[in-house]
């Protein structure tokens, strides 16, 4: 688990958590979640998962955005799906707050 503050008060504002959980036919997965801990923090999304997003792209009020977790990838095996999971190298989590 990845604890963010980031306005540097003592209080993290965003967790970046990899969680366990069984899939009907899989022998094991994992997702990784993007989770807003308050204090107004939201994630971006694309439409329904957290959003890799290119340096230097442009967020704001038309964008899509999350208060509560939202998926980068998910595990299955030895297959990956979300928006990170082929998203490449140098991707940035867009963050409202």
């Amino acid at each position: 688990m990845i604890r963010i503050d980031l306005n540097h008060d003592g209080l993290n504002d965003l967790l970046i958590r990899e969680i366990p959980y069984e899939k009907a036919g899989f022998s094991s997965a994992n997702s990784l979640q993007a989770v807003p801990q308050g204090g107004g923090v939201k994630i971006g999304l694309e439409p329904t998962r957290a959003a890799a997003m290119a340096l230097g792209s442009k967020i704001g009020a038309p964008d899509l955005f999350s208060a509560g977790p939202a998926v980068m990838f998910n595990v299955y095996g030895i297959y990956y799906f979300g928006s990170w999971a082929y998203s490449g190298t140098s991707k940035y989590l867009g963050i409202r707050f």
